[in-house]
């Protein structure tokens, strides 16, 4: 079992929590020099999530992780009229916090044994994601 990162934003957090689904954003491809890069980087990140994998759900700009959630389906596509976010997961809530737990907090945890660079440095290897892996 593995877990993964989830970057959302104010909108795509009330969306995942409601819906009990997770969706990733695809940039638009007019001017985007590696677009297709991108798509593929997206797409691989998405594969590699299978059923029971632990998710966890990050708000951008507010730096927060919103609860434990389990991938209960593969990735899909689904485009609906007027949205972007075109890949989608459905979860279930394993673990939702009282309030939300601040990243600071996570790694300045005196407990941790080792810390989650993943979560330090927010990407991998440079590749555009909506999803970081988790160690």
């Amino acid at each position: 079992m593995k877990a993964r990162l989830f970057v959302v934003n104010q909108d795509t957090i009330i969306r995942a929590l409601n819906d009990m689904e997770v969706t990733v954003i695809v940039p638009e491809p007019e001017g985007k020099k590696l677009w297709y890069k991108t798509l593929m980087d997206i797409v691989s990140d998405l594969m590699q999530i299978e059923i029971g994998d632990y998710i966890f759900l990050w708000e951008a700009g507010s730096d927060c992780i919103y609860g434990v959630f389990r991938a209960i389906s593969h990735a899909f596509y689904q485009a609906d009229e007027g949205r972007n976010d075109i890949f989608r997961i459905k979860i279930d809530e394993a673990y939702r916090f009282q309030k939300p737990i601040k990243v600071y907090d996570i790694i300045n945890n005196p407990y941790m044994k080792s810390k989650l660079w993943n979560i330090i440095g927010k990407k991998v290897a440079g590749k555009s994601r909506g999803t970081s892996p988790l160690t």
